[in-house]
């Protein structure tokens, strides 16, 4: 486990080349994910609560409200006809059924009374619930996809716009002028750049009438396994074979970034893995534990939380700037994790998708708009731009002073959803709640200052006189942050 984190993460006690001879389990609560990186598959267990109580505990109550409606004489037997007289319960807001006819009422029973014995059982009630995405209604669901080019520069539209050349390269001039290409596309002049802005035409007017950007390489590919209880270990070895060691068996090289997991699964050390030997990914030390909740669904935005309990030493933590989202890197992999709800300020008739979680594992993104944002929150500060020529730089990993687009690093969006709608089966990145700067730690008079909300005052946005910007600007970098303006009174 990493011992030197920047966010004074707790240390393990243990090497990082320590081999677990024996399965740790993991607790019930918990869900197992596999992300599918370039460099070897990450072991991910992720704790997830609503209010602060387990997920499967509240998606059970839901399933439990389902029952008791076709229970309504009270002998513990829910059956489809005593549900399909409840008016109350179709009116009601999980239902949402107010205007379903009899008709209606009946195809459904046919379709989810699986048995046709006109009893409800569980898992009938969920797949009752799920109508809406063609699948049952599961407390916790994973979606992926993956193509993981070689040269994630090839598809960003913000290379496209900086290469001038059209040359599959930067230049050290095209770099340095970078931030004024970028400056043209401030459509809204708020001094922060948008991917949306820079899009073209046909991305714009697809987007102004609803229409999520899904891009469709690669997606019969994974990008996550979710490791429930009764996976199928053959599809696991695979898709594993398929990825990591194409027609031939998994060995030492075909984990790369994660040298120590391969060590942990090869017990019979004949440096190969068979099918028993995988099946310890479903109870070793997971490489990474994460701990989200998610509020109650009428708080105000900015209630999901996203911990990073421990991770393994592979793992480096680039950022978190906020409780919403982190950037971590594997190898030549970036992962933006991060968490929405979106059932914030929904509508009534969706109850069931409040008590639901997607994880939406993809690449589907801008790489290099990804590496110049930061911190992670969709859009370009001005701090950043004026600083992406000697970010952009760090790419150069062979000093030629020019970057290519394999020197990049590879993105994948890891976000986890809470109320996303039923039917939603598309790959996107999903929008952040805008940082802003009101904070009861913070003056008032910055968060006016503020006209972004990118969370620095620059010259532009301060209306003061330029020797109390000065005084103020402590590090002379030509921005007021949050930390300067602390304790100071502005008039």
């Amino acid at each position: 486990m990493q011992p030197d984190s920047p966010l004074d993460l707790p240390p393990s006690t243990e090497p990082s080349d320590t081999i677990v001879e024996e399965p740790v389990g993991k607790p019930e609560a918990l869900e197992r994910v596999i992300l599918l990186t370039p460099g070897g598959p990450l072991v991910v267990d992720v704790s997830i609560t609503l209010a602060g109580r387990p997920l499967a505990e509240v998606f059970d109550e839901v399933i439990r409200q389902v029952l008791d409606a076709g229970d309504t004489d009270g002998d513990g037997r829910a059956t489809w006809q005593e549900w399909q007289a409840n008016k109350e319960f179709l009116q009601g807001e999980l239902a949402g059924a107010a205007g379903v006819n009899q008709r209606q009422l009946k195809q459904w029973i046919e379709r989810y009374d699986e048995n046709q014995d006109n009893e409800m059982q569980s898992q009938e009630a969920a797949g009752w619930l799920g109508r809406n995405s063609g699948d049952s209604a599961q407390a916790f669901a994973v979606r992926s996809s993956k193509s993981f080019s070689a040269h994630p520069g090839l598809t960003s539209r913000v290379w496209q716009l900086l290469d001038d050349g059209q040359d599959g390269a930067l230049s050290e001039e095209e770099v340095s002028g970078a931030p004024g290409r970028f400056w043209s596309f401030d459509a809204d002049d708020d001094r922060t750049i948008t991917l949306s802005e820079m899009m073209p035409l046909k991305a714009k007017l697809e987007a102004s009438g609803g229409q999520r950007s899904s891009v469709a390489r690669g997606l019969d590919r994974y990008a996550a396994v979710h490791l429930y209880e009764d996976f199928e270990l053959d599809r696991l070895d695979s898709l594993l074979s398929d990825f990591y060691a194409p027609r031939q068996n998994l060995g030492p090289d075909s984990f790369p970034d994660m040298p120590n997991l391969f060590r942990q699964l090869d017990e019979s050390r004949d440096q190969k893995l068979d099918r028993g030997e995988l099946a310890r990914l479903m109870s070793i030390e997971p490489a990474l534990k994460l701990s989200i909740d998610f509020g109650k669904a009428d708080e105000s935005v900015g209630a999901a939380t996203l911990n990073v309990e421990d991770h393994a030493a592979e793992i480096q933590l680039v950022l978190q700037s906020d409780k919403e989202r982190v950037i971590l890197s594997l190898g030549k992999t970036r992962l933006l994790v991060s968490v929405h709800d979106l059932a914030l300020g929904n509508d009534a008739g969706q109850m069931a998708e409040r008590s639901q979680v997607r994880l939406m594992v993809h690449d589907q993104c801008d790489a290099l708009f990804m590496e110049l944002d930061s911190d992670g929150d969709g859009r370009l500060s001005e701090r950043e731009l004026d600083t992406c020529g000697e970010r952009l730089l760090q790419f150069d990993t062979n000093g030629d002073r020019r970057i290519t687009s394999d020197e990049l690093p590879s993105p994948m969006i890891v976000a986890f959803l809470r109320g996303e709608p039923a039917s939603q089966r598309s790959f996107y990145v999903p929008e952040s709640a805008a940082k802003t700067s009101r904070s009861d730690e913070l003056p008032l008079w910055f968060s006016k200052a503020d006209f972004n909300g990118d969370g620095d005052i620059s010259r532009r946005e301060f209306l003061g006189p330029a020797e109390q910007f000065s005084q103020l600007d402590s590090n002379q970098d030509g921005y007021i942050s949050g930390a300067e303006g602390a304790g100071h009174r502005v008039e």
